[in-house]
């Protein structure tokens, strides 16, 4: 077991760490939150052990998290917006590094944002259209991004049309034993022991 006072201190934030509790959200990475108090505030982190049995090029994929951060924080921040702005940011290590590493694991932390919450099912069209809407959005914002840059971190992971081909082909054989056997494969997958490390 890994002391997450010790992980946690590693990394560049402000004032000194009062909380430090699971968040149990998501199928990858182990989430924490982080709380550390100053003077006269309260600030908020989040700290993730990433799963490196699904990614196992951390540096390739924080440097991709660098690069879309920094290009959607130039495009979407607006004046007036809180100081942290509306985009998740990386907080360095205190040796300048985007993440920390040791024998318990691979470890990133950013900045946490208040009254957000995320659904693992839509709970009405309207929330599945409005995230119809965000997802269109992300992607015209990151079209500008110099993909030369971009390293595949997991091969055809965000190619669309080839999950589609293969959900095709799979559905094509044989609909009804098909649809059962994706949706048990999904539903072991994403319960599987290694796969929330």
């Amino acid at each position: 077991m890994c002391n997450l006072l010790n992980v946690t201190e590693n990394f560049l934030i402000q004032g000194a760490v009062k909380k430090i509790e699971q968040i149990n959200k998501g199928y990858i990475n182990r989430t924490y939150l982080v709380e550390t108090e100053t003077e006269h505030n309260v600030h908020k982190y989040i700290l993730q052990r990433i799963n490196t049995n699904v990614f196992t090029n951390v540096e390739a994929l924080m440097n991709n998290y660098r690069i879309i951060t920094a290009h959607l924080s130039d495009k979407l921040n607006m004046p007036g917006k809180h100081k942290r702005g509306n985009v998740q940011t990386l907080r360095p290590t205190k040796d300048g590094k985007l993440y920390f590493e040791d024998n318990s694991g691979a470890w990133r932390m950013m900045t946490y944002f208040d009254n957000v919450y995320s659904l693992d099912i839509p709970e009405n069209p309207e929330v599945f259209y409005y995230s119809g809407l965000s997802f269109g959005r992300f992607l015209e914002a990151v079209s500008s991004v110099d993909a030369g840059k971009i390293k595949e971190v997991i091969p055809n992971f965000h190619n669309t049309m080839s999950r589609y081909r293969d959900f095709e082909i799979d559905v094509s054989h044989d609909p009804q034993k098909e649809l059962k056997q994706l949706q048990m494969k999904f539903l072991s997958f994403v319960h599987a022991p290694n796969f929330s490390v």
